[in-house]
């Protein structure tokens, strides 16, 4: 769809130059969701009557919520999906039947949204994100979408989507980002997640770290929200066949998959187990083995621009003699998504890349030293990405937090470029790992040209052989 529509670009444009706009998270309280309450009110209240799923937490949401997304579309039930923050296009954070809405509509739903915020008096009031969230709220009312799955910005407690009426709170992995908004204690920011619940509405609760389970069901309890847990799926097998994963349920029934490029990454197997079991709130139980295989295979065959993404055979766009034969793109920023992205990397058996590397200097906290240390060691290059953004952290940046007195330093030293140059620098070797903001893949993807993955199956002829198996009788001394 060509964006170049002149309304749609008007409007960007607008949306941009309001006073006060930033997309750098910040810190407020619960009181400051007055404003978008004021917006919303003024635009008809399209919430109040929403069938909402809603999706906080560290790493992961916008993955799940695709997921669950993803799995009320197969069962024939119309979907939008609000998702933040976008990679390439705006649009992506507002998607209706798992397509971006076209550029005419979004400026259409953009109109309407900044002609009311503009009759607001205090200009401080609305934030981006609060405008961003109304235009999603008012494209879902318009398009009549049944199913609403709301990914929170920052938070929970105080984000902008938290002003909905909810069938279900999803509360994926939690750990330590947004600090400077949301506290450096890991138990302040669960605190801040778990606000999405809703006395008596059921939660998922994803696979947590030993510390904060035990807290959050307590405090879930508490409330008088029904709780279920992810880890009632389970992922098996590989071990002598790296192609192949068994997704079973803990009242028996299983679905044997056939992966088409390796091992699925951990953060892939958490998110889905976290929206089966959604599907289960939402859906009920699969009935059949036949409805759980197409459970699983919906799941397993989503994939996000820069979120753990792997793909084989890139080149670049504008030239194809530069080839990669493995790209690997992710986006996360903090201690648990770096630690996360080397896990799948090893994996995957990937090593001895060039690494691009783009990162806020609000993200090269303590925490992420470790395993940027471990991502930057195994690269054969490492590139930092020249970013048209105030906050982009440069070389000395990177440096200074890798702490160069360490007892184990790193000695490979830093190059420096812009995206494209990165690229083309880049091409000398097989192997291309793009890492960092999202903001920073949002300068590496479109220069990309990236074959649609093959699908996730189900292997057929393995599962036959599994049910003969244990259906055959044992014959004693014989």
């Amino acid at each position: 769809m060509n964006t170049s529509h002149p309304e749609y670009l008007k409007q960007i444009q607008r949306l941009d130059s309001r006073p006060g706009t930033t997309r750098k998270a910040r810190s407020r309280g619960p009181e400051k969701l007055a404003g978008i309450l004021r917006l919303l009110e003024r635009l008809g209240g399209p919430q109040n009557n929403a069938q909402v799923v809603h999706v906080a937490g560290t790493n992961g949401k916008g993955l799940t919520a695709e997921m669950i997304g993803r799995l009320l579309l197969q069962a024939g039930h119309s979907v939008g999906v609000y998702a933040s923050p976008h990679v390439a296009d705006i649009r992506e954070r507002v998607r209706i039947g798992g397509e971006m809405i076209s550029p005419q509509d979004f400026a259409r739903y953009c109109r309407t949204v900044l002609d009311e915020a503009e009759q607001i008096e205090d200009p401080g009031a609305l934030t981006y994100f609060d405008i961003l969230t109304a235009i999603a709220f008012v494209a879902f009312r318009e398009a009549e979408v049944g199913w609403w799955i709301i990914e929170t910005g920052v938070g929970g407690r105080a984000d902008s989507t938290n002003v909905t009426p909810k069938r279900l709170c999803v509360l994926t992995q939690i750990g330590r980002d947004h600090i400077n908004v949301l506290g450096g204690d890991v138990l302040k920011i669960a605190y801040e997640k778990l606000g999405i619940a809703t006395p008596g509405v059921p939660v998922v609760l994803a696979r947590q770290s030993a510390e904060l389970t035990p807290w959050m069901l307590q405090q879930l309890h508490g409330l008088g929200c029904p709780v279920l847990l992810a880890d009632e799926i389970e992922f098996q097998g590989g071990a002598a066949d790296r192609r192949r994963i068994d997704v079973v349920r803990r009242d028996g029934l299983r679905a044997t998959m056939r992966l088409p490029i390796g091992p699925l990454s951990r953060p892939l197997r958490e998110c889905a187990a976290t929206a089966l079991i959604a599907a289960d709130v939402l859906m009920g139980k699969p009935k059949s083995q036949s409805e759980w295989e197409e459970r699983a295979v919906t799941v397993l065959n989503v994939r996000l621009p820069a979120r753990l993404f792997l793909a084989r055979g890139v080149s670049l766009i504008d030239e194809p003699r530069s080839r990669f034969e493995s790209v690997v793109l992710d986006g996360g920023h903090n201690a648990d998504a770096l630690e996360a992205l080397c896990e799948a990397l090893g994996q995957w058996g990937i090593s001895g890349y060039v690494l691009l590397l783009g990162m806020m200097k609000d993200k090269l906290v303590d925490d992420i030293a470790r395993p940027l240390s471990e991502l930057m060691r195994n690269a054969r290059r490492v590139i930092i990405l020249d970013l048209p953004f105030d906050r982009a952290a440069d070389c000395q940046a990177f440096e200074s937090r890798m702490n160069p007195s360490a007892e184990n330093p790193i000695e490979i030293g830093f190059d420096h470029a812009k995206p494209r140059q990165a690229l083309l620098m880049a091409a000398e070797s097989a192997t291309l790992v793009a890492a960092g903001s999202l903001w920073a893949l949002g300068e590496i993807i479109p220069w990309l040209d990236i074959p649609t993955p093959k699908p996730v199956t189900v292997d057929r002829v393995m599962l036959q052989s599994l049910q003969t198996s244990a259906s055959r009788p044992e014959i004693d001394g014989r």
